[in-house]
């Protein structure tokens, strides 16, 4: 059924399933998915049961019942090999569901690039190579002609000169002022500069002279008393 997918035309083109195709591969996914369902439930059901062995086991083991424990353990041995073949059947199904998807897409994809092949063969057809050579001769003729009618447009048309000389006058005069203000604010710097030196070396406090004290007068002595 995948083979078939791949179904060619007379001339060699890939072309689309058929919608029997289509519609057989759309049943295989859906019987496969439903029987892994299936197989899973059963899967869970033989879980189960090992489950209830293990624990009859136990419980007749616990009462001494050694025959009835080797039974349950033997119907668990059973059910884990029941087990073991379902999940080999759950992954050969999930192999068949994974490469007939597969194959599904494949043909999709061959049909979609036979299918811009085809059309592409077909522009080619229409467009030879010496139409492409002459359209691109006529392009650069054209080009060229458009160029030669610029440049006809555009002859003798200049920028205006007759104000080159003021506008140059013009712009060294404020060259000048800009040159004679940077000097005049490189003289005022120099001039602070030195200023602030100069205040620098002065002492801050001037020196008090020292006060000479004059001398107290001596008290005069009284004249003795002539008796």
């Amino acid at each position: 059924m995948v083979f078939g997918l791949l179904r060619r035309s007379k001339n060699g083109a890939i072309r689309e399933p058929s919608a029997s195709n289509r519609n057989n591969v759309e049943s295989a996914l859906a019987l496969g998915k439903r029987a892994i369902d299936d197989l899973n439930n059963r899967l869970r059901v033989l879980e189960e049961r090992m489950k209830e062995c293990v624990a009859e086991a136990k419980e007749k083991y616990a009462k001494n019942d050694k025959a009835g424990a080797l039974g349950a353990l033997r119907r668990k041995k059973l059910y884990e090999e029941e087990a073991s073949r379902v999940t080999s059947s759950i992954m050969t199904l999930e192999t068949q569901n994974i490469t007939l998807e597969g194959a599904q897409m494949q043909q999709i994809a061959l049909s979609a690039l036979s299918t811009g092949a085809a059309a592409h063969k077909k522009f080619q057809e229409c467009m030879a190579t010496n139409d492409v050579d002459v359209l691109m001769d006529q392009l650069e003729e054209q080009r060229e002609t458009q160029m030669e009618i610029y440049d006809a447009m555009t002859q003798g048309v200049s920028l205006p000169t007759e104000f080159e000389d003021e506008l140059d006058a013009l712009m060294q005069e404020e060259f000048d002022k800009d040159a004679a203000l940077e000097e005049s604010l490189k003289d005022i710097a120099a001039e602070v500069t030195a200023d602030q030196l100069l205040q620098e070396k002065e002492p801050k406090a001037a020196v008090k002279a020292p006060q000479i004290q004059k001398p107290v007068a001596e008290a005069s002595t009284p004249a003795p008393i002539a008796q």
